[in-house]
């Protein structure tokens, strides 16, 4: 089954903005450094990371064509509105810059992870 992540960050920019679907085209975003094929193996790493990581666990995401990276580590698995929801923090090194996150996931009832507020 596909999942549709919603992410709702433009990477590394001075005015982070919440946007969009993991699965749109982010190009042409103020402030993305990240290269598309950068956001892929970002996208893929969140989704494997709110599926199957246990909490305080750490993984990583790495292009070795741009030498771009990042980890990404669930903090905390909770129930809300009957979904069921995971904290992530995520930290990404893309064209020397670093940047760290925190975002809140729910998983709806069709199987999407969206951010929750």
């Amino acid at each position: 089954m596909k999942l549709n992540v919603i992410i709702g960050v433009v990477l590394f920019s001075a005015s982070l903005a919440v946007y969009g679907a993991i699965g749109k085209d982010l190009r042409g975003l103020p402030g993305n450094l990240a290269s598309d094929e950068d956001q892929q193996i970002m996208r893929e790493a969140i989704l494997d990371a709110l599926e199957n990581q246990p909490d305080n666990v750490t993984t990583g995401w790495k292009n070795p064509l741009t030498g771009s990276n990042g980890i990404i580590r669930p903090v905390e698995t909770y129930e809300r509105d009957g979904m069921h929801c995971r904290k992530l923090r995520l930290r990404n090194n893309i064209d020397e810059q670093s940047n760290e996150w925190m975002f809140n996931f729910c998983k709806t009832p069709e199987g999407d992870w969206k951010i929750a507020p």
